[in-house]
């Protein structure tokens, strides 16, 4: 009777392990075949501080609202000949914007001073047909235009050229600038172009205030195994308001 409880215990454990990855949802957007090589990173500036930030519209995200992001994933036209070793840095924000403005001249674009919540270090490896950066710690996306800023944490030493796909659009969605000095303070250059991103996410979980036992307190969405707690004061809950050891 015991042995037969335990395997119960397992195959239950195995189904609500399989229910949660079934619960991963997919949002693809950009999906063009126009190229650039300067974004959403300049992989020939691999061996310089670089710093880029792209703008995505609400409109593209409208199907992921509401949700929690995961990961996010580019899509190599040309591959580098070598990897790109480089560190980065990834942080996301919500921000009023849906573009940058920009005149006839690159000293005339801004970066963004958004508050930003930082998501993934590591490479961002062109040598490869995709790119997917997995977050270290999940983003709750309301709704908004989604700002994706990206900047070197150490430099590498391949410095080679990869083209990434996407569609060309009227506004300025990304800009960009690099230096072997240091990190830049601003932008350099601009692009009308919004690379091919699949944003991998989980529906629910990302709502402004969250209702922790029967009081609506700010609070900060973390994952473990899978499953969206909330985390409030250092105490951890799940969607039904029990605490979570």
């Amino acid at each position: 009777m015991r042995k037969f409880v335990t395997l119960m215990a397992v195959a239950l454990a195995a189904f609500s392990w399989t229910v949660q990855q079934v619960q991963a949802e997919e949002l693809l957007v950009a999906d063009g075949s126009e190229t650039n090589e300067k974004c959403p990173i300049e992989s020939y500036n691999n061996d310089c501080y670089v710093h880029h930030q792209l703008i995505y519209p609400a409109a593209m995200l409208e199907g992921m609202k509401g949700s929690t992001i995961t990961a996010l994933t580019f899509y190599v036209s040309t591959v580098a000949a070598k990897a790109i070793d480089g560190i980065y840095n990834v942080s996301l924000a919500v921000v009023g914007e849906d573009h940058f403005d920009g005149g006839a001249y690159g000293n005339s674009y801004s970066y963004s001073d958004a508050a930003l919540t930082a998501v993934y270090q590591g490479v961002i490896d062109g040598s490869q047909e995709t790119v997917t950066l997995t977050f270290s710690t999940p983003f709750a996306y309301t709704e908004g235009n989604l700002l994706v800023d990206i900047r070197t944490q150490s430099q590498g030493s391949n410095y080679v050229d990869a083209t990434y796909a996407g569609i060309e659009t009227e506004a300025i969605q990304s800009v960009r600038a690099g230096s072997m000095l240091g990190m830049p303070s601003q932008p350099t250059g601009g692009d009308a172009f919004l690379p091919k991103t699949t944003f991998t996410y989980t529906e629910g979980g990302a709502t402004d205030i969250e209702k922790v036992q029967n009081a609506k307190v700010p609070s900060t969405k973390v994952m473990r195994d899978g499953v969206l707690l909330i985390e409030h004061n250092g105490m951890k809950y799940n969607a039904q308001g029990s605490v979570i050891d």
